[in-house]
């Protein structure tokens, strides 16, 4: 996968996934890096950590509800360990938000960030980020303290190319590994051609 090779390259092993506004499908595209992570995982330890505390949607696209949640350990209100959830993917833990947080930059500040990705990067050989949008709060630049690397989502049909454009230039240049579209439309062909290959096994 070009996304651990890359992090291979740079010699970091976090990744955050953002982009513009909301609805763009950057928890999605979170959520299916880490599952193909894990899935390709050869005695690999992957991680998700969700840091969009105003709005998480994690859990819910997962289906996966945290007992406690990384904003709590972020807060001091809890250990880290307990924010743990395993997975059935062996190579694959989570650290979700339970309650939404209206004033996430203030714990995002906190020096516990810093010391939760030491944690992170002493346990697992890739960790990927959900973080807030870049164009809607100040979030992203304390969570890219801490992290060197970033992917910018854009969602074919409903990202304003302004926005867009806003996204790129706000997101660190060096840091940038790349962007994921999302919702390319499937071209007729090909459509056609996948219909026509399930009726054919069926018969």
């Amino acid at each position: 996968m070009r996304v651990r090779q890359e992090l291979q390259r740079r010699e970091t092993k976090s990744v955050v996934i953002t982009s513009a506004v909301r609805a763009e499908g950057k928890t999605f595209t979170a959520c299916n890096l880490v599952l193909a992570l894990a899935s390709m995982a050869a005695g690999e330890r992957i991680a998700l950590i969700e840091l969009d505390a105003r709005r998480p949607s994690a859990s819910e696209g997962l289906g996966v509800f945290p007992r406690v949640g990384i904003e709590e350990v972020l807060q001091g209100e809890a250990d880290f360990g307990a924010a743990r959830i395993r997975t059935e993917l062996p190579s694959l833990d989570l650290y979700l938000v339970r309650n939404p947080h209206p004033h996430a930059h203030e714990i995002l500040a906190l020096p516990r960030l810093a010391a939760i990705f030491r944690i992170l990067e002493a346990r697992y050989d890739t960790i990927v980020v959900d973080s807030p949008p870049v164009l809607l709060v100040p979030d992203l630049s304390l969570i890219l303290r801490h992290v060197d690397a970033c992917i910018g989502v854009v969602r074919a049909g409903r990202s304003r190319l302004k926005a867009a454009r806003d996204m790129f230039e706000q997101l660190p240049r060096e840091k940038l590994i790349g962007v994921f579209v999302n919702d390319i439309p499937t071209p007729l062909r090909a459509a056609q051609y996948g219909y026509y290959s399930a009726e054919d096994e069926t018969r």
